[in-house]
């Protein structure tokens, strides 16, 4: 795989494509590097830990749903050899 990495100061309006690369499939992904959440906290404070009440919170939070109506019986099939 060959990749080209580029920083922008500002960002384009347009993005070059090297020549060799036209009229082929590309995979183009943008990132911003003053991502709102992340923005002006310290690398240390950003773990891959779940936040303290992020279960307490977050419990029951989908509504519960409607019973299933009867989905009819299965039918029987002969056994694989």
């Amino acid at each position: 795989m060959q990749a080209i990495r580029h920083l922008f100061e500002h960002a384009p309006a347009t993005i070059p494509v090297p020549e060799g690369w036209r009229e082929k499939p590309l995979e183009v992904i943008l990132l911003r590097h003053d991502s709102p959440l992340t923005a002006g906290v310290p690398a240390a404070e950003l773990s891959r830990e779940w936040p303290s009440d992020y279960f307490e919170s977050t419990f029951a939070s989908i509504p519960d749903f409607p019973e299933r109506e009867f989905q009819g019986v299965g039918e029987n099939r002969e056994p694989m050899e």
